[in-house]
């Protein structure tokens, strides 16, 4: 599976360097004045190197090797772009150099500029300056890749890009010179940081000192760093692998005996429902009930097989076999052996998964109630502004026909006055130099004898009229009027004093490695706790409940390392503790631990 990755990875390197060529706007020098190039050195530069698969130019980069047949060192210097950003001490790089000539890339993975130097080039650049590294699993795939941890760790791979990487790297130095334009990108590792095999890979480098006295001696610093520890890891590994049969004959005989008599693995044959998703805002109401049945369906089903399970059985199980159990332990390396006690404490486990379930089941139903009655009364709104415009609309019709029939009486006035004038007899005969003093002057809209409606015809437009302005906002029968309360008198959200919730841990007398929390409420008002607890692997054990004033509750965790965490708000009504919560500030995000 390696190799492919590596091989996709290649391809798709040796694509863009196809296609990509190294911009050559500054004037690549090692920006290291007082330190003169080797003839066994050459300088691997790219003016404008970016991430792998992003053409954002982060700056220049320079790679100084220094080079012999079967070995080599190197040191980076990197000067940042107004895109880019200056390395981070305390993190690892990444430079890959696209050798499209060789087919081939060469990763120098997890250097660090830790302990170099910063300088100032060529055209006044700042420059931040690696110290020398060296690779001891690239040494090991070029001179010994028979070894033990070699073929532990899988160097194979990489053979063939270091060795060929070697042989071309002095014909380089002879056609290009001292500095050799190249493709490269360039990255930070520190979201790799926790990946096991960079780990390693970063535990195998050496840097300063120990790497110049890698390239004279590789064999005796190789020994002197890594012979010991890398002889210790293949001892552990041979140990696991010749315990493999002992280890599976135990697993085979635990579960036999005893796992399959456990809760645990009752509720795994059971198949109850998975916790629900928790609905969003955009989901119809539907949904959110849905999900919060199958909350309820997953507390049934978990609170049946509590009530049926009988730990009886596996008690005498763990008793009968106890000898040959210890037996086949002692034989095994590297595994967790079978416990009773955490096998008896999984009731309490699944205890209080049915408590979640609840409390998932209350929010969701609260949830499709609030969205409900939300589309209800939305429902109720558009119900009444429909009634309103269809009011207002035959208003305006009325009015419209009324109007019209004014018009056609008042423009027939108009033609009869028009006629009379038309038809006068003159009685003088008219200069034409002066303006007759006879002609009829135009007359007022108002003094116009238009008929007036009927009693019946005003009381219709004057009904119309009004209903369009005051139409009442009443939905129409089958449409329910559900007002919405305001949030402060349905529910209250209050925000409780630090001194309200009294905390205090303590560890099982029974258990090491449990914690049990306790949070008491000193204030008389209800309030709702977020209670995290932290286990040994890193992840956090988290509830959420209220408690009422004057009372206590405990929240304990397994395999735990003894920190905790909390947040609360006050919440009077419960049904509406959801709503609260999600205006608390930082209610969902990572617990900030007690220390």
């Amino acid at each position: 599976m390696h190799i492919v990755k590596r091989l996709f990875a290649l391809a798709a390197s040796l694509a863009l360097s196809a296609c990509a060529t190294t911009p050559q706007s500054h004037e690549l020098i090692w920006p290291v004045a007082d330190e003169p190039l080797g003839t066994n050195e050459i300088v691997l530069a790219d003016s404008s190197t970016s991430v792998f698969g992003n053409n954002t130019d982060l700056g220049i980069v320079q790679v100084r090797v220094r080079f012999n047949e079967d070995n080599y060192i190197y040191k980076v210097a990197f000067s940042a772009s107004d895109q880019g950003v200056e390395p981070n001490l305390r993190d690892t790089y990444e430079v890959t150099v696209s050798f499209t000539e060789a087919k081939l890339n060469l990763i120098l993975r997890d250097f660090s500029f830790a302990g170099g130097e910063t300088v100032v080039g060529v055209e006044g650049r700042k420059y931040i300056v690696s110290p020398w590294h060296w690779h001891a699993e690239h040494y090991l795939a070029v001179n010994k890749p028979e070894s033990d941890y070699a073929k532990l760790i899988g160097t194979s791979f990489r053979q063939p890009a270091v060795k060929n990487i070697l042989r071309k790297l002095p014909s380089w130095r002879e056609t290009s010179g001292p500095v050799k334009p190249i493709r490269m990108f360039f990255s930070n590792r520190r979201a790799w940081a926790d990946v096991p095999g960079v780990q390693r890979l970063k535990d195998n480098t050496l840097a300063g000192e120990s790497a110049l006295a890698a390239f004279e001696d590789p064999e005796s610093v190789y020994t002197q760093y890594f012979g010991e520890p890398h002889g210790a890891q293949v001892a552990e590994a041979n140990r696991k692998k010749a315990a493999e049969a002992a280890n599976q004959a135990y697993r085979t005989f635990v579960y036999q005996s005893f796992v399959q008599l456990t809760l645990t693995d009752k509720v795994k044959r059971a198949k109850c429902p998975s916790l629900p998703y928790m609905a969003r805002s955009y989901d119809p109401p539907a949904e959110w009930y849905q999900q919060g049945d199958i909350a309820v369906t997953r507390a049934n089903c978990l609170t049946e097989l509590v009530n049926s399970y009988d730990p009886n059985p596996l008690i005498s199980a763990y008793e009968r076999n106890l000898d040959q159990e210890s037996k086949l332990y002692a034989s095994t390396y590297g595994i967790e052996r079978f416990s009773l006690e955490d096998a008896l404490d999984t009731v309490n486990q699944v205890v209080r998964d049915i408590q979640i379930a609840g409390e998932r089941a209350q929010a969701l139903y609260d949830g499709g109630d609030y969205w409900s009655e939300r589309n209800q009364q939305r429902k109720a709104d558009h119900a009444r502004q429909a009634q309103a415009m269809r009011g207002l609309v035959q208003g305006l019709q009325s009015l419209d026909q009324t109007l019209q029939a004014q018009n056609r009486q008042t423009e027939a006035n108009v033609r009869r006055l028009q006629a009379q004038a038309f038809n006068r007899p003159q009685t003088s005969t008219v200069n034409p130099k002066q303006p007759s003093a006879t002609l009829p002057q135009p007359m007022p809209m108002d003094s116009l004898d238009a008929p007036k409606p009927s009693e019946a015809e005003a009381e219709k437009v004057a009904g119309n009229t009004a209903q369009s302005k005051d139409a009442p906002e009443t939905p129409p029968a089958n449409t329910v009027n559900a007002t919405r309360i305001d949030d402060t008198e349905q529910h209250i959200c209050w925000s409780p004093s630090p001194n309200c919730l009294v905390v205090g841990s303590e560890w099982s007398q029974m258990t090491e490695g449990r914690i049990i929390a306790t949070y008491r409420n000193a204030c008389d008002r209800r309030i709702v706790v977020k209670k995290c607890n932290e286990r040994s692997d890193g992840s956090a054990d988290c509830g959420t409940g209220g408690i009422r004033g004057g009372e206590a509750v405990k929240w304990a965790t397994s395999n735990a390392t003894g920190r905790y965490a909390y947040n609360m708000i006050g919440v009077d009504n419960p049904n509406k503790d959801w709503v609260c919560m999600g205006r608390t500030e930082n209610w969902r995000d990572q617990p900030l631990w007690n220390n």
